[in-house]
Formats: C-alpha cells, sequence, structure tokens
C-alpha cells in the first residue's frame, strides 16, 4: 500500500504540534506521540463553557455598568501626553 504525501505531511505536522504542546507546558522539547483522542465538538463545547462561564458575571457586570452608566452633558476636556485633545467623561 501507497501513502500519500499529505498523509505523511499531515503526520508529521501532528508530531510538531504535540511537541510544541509539550515544550510549552513543560519546558522541555522533546519528541512525544499525539493525542490518540480524536476531536470532538462536545469536549470543544465543554472547553468554552469551562473558560468563559467563570467570567461570565464580570463581563455581564462590565458590560451593563458601560450600556447604563449615566451620562452627563458636562464633560471635561483634558489633553494627552502627546498634546492631542481627549473626551473624559466627568463622571467616570
Amino acid at each position: 500500500m501507497r501513502v500519500k504525501k499529505t498523509d505523511i505531511s499531515q503526520q508529521a505536522l501532528l508530531h510538531l504540534y504535540a511537541r510544541l504542546n509539550h515544550a510549552y507546558r513543560t519546558g522541555r522539547w522533546e519528541p512525544v506521540a499525539p493525542h490518540a483522542v480524536r476531536p470532538s465538538a462536545w469536549r470543544g463545547a465543554l472547553g468554552l463553557l469551562g473558560y468563559y462561564l467563570p467570567r461570565l458575571p464580570y463581563t455581564a457586570y462590565k458590560a451593563w455598568a458601560e450600556w447604563r452608566a449615566p451620562v452627563r452633558e458636562d464633560y471635561l476636556l483634558t489633553e494627552t501626553v502627546a498634546g492631542d485633545p481627549t473626551v473624559c467623561r466627568a463622571d467616570s
């Protein structure tokens, strides 16, 4: 059976990704085998939820605070270091 060139390059790429992942996580550059687990939509969704769900209350509060903050008519005009005028809200 003849192996396609794309299969070889894909395997080499998988080995490179596994080695880079191992080097990033452990600090050691050594050969490792790629994970034998196939990608799963469920594990991806759980990973996204696990990453963003703990941040959701703070993100929601910040969005609410920015969207619902009282806006006053009296804005302050300040200048930056470069001399460009910058508008700042008086209540921030």
